[in-house]
């Protein structure tokens, strides 16, 4: 910036960073399944506390957990067992120290 005495001084520099350093994105493995899966979550840690929802094609809720990844996890192969085979749409809700944060995938089960 020039003043009017013809004096100038610089702005002051700042560095932006658009770089996402926490990416988060679900993989549920293997997919199709019969029922024993692993759920992928990319950064999150397996302590991490989670809310995962599973919906049959028509939209209705047929399974609702909550706990830490690797509880979550344990839970849905076990609870996959017990529903028919067919589509469902898999919602996990990360909840995190800085925000929650949604995921969704489709998983086929056999």
């Amino acid at each position: 910036m020039i003043d009017n005495d013809n004096s100038f001084k610089y702005s002051k520099t700042i560095y932006l960073n658009n770089q996402k350093t926490n990416t988060y994105e679900l993989t549920i493995v293997p997919n199709p399944t019969q029922g024993e899966v692993k759920l992928l979550l990319g950064n999150a840690l397996p302590t991490e506390n989670v809310t995962l929802k599973v919906f049959s094609i028509t939209g209705k809720e047929v399974i609702s957990l909550l706990g830490d990844i690797l509880e979550v996890e344990r839970q849905l192969s076990n609870q996959l067992l017990q529903i028919p085979a067919g589509m469902y749409v898999v919602r996990l809700q990360l909840h995190l120290q800085t925000g929650e944060q949604i995921l969704q995938t489709k998983i086929i089960k056999n």
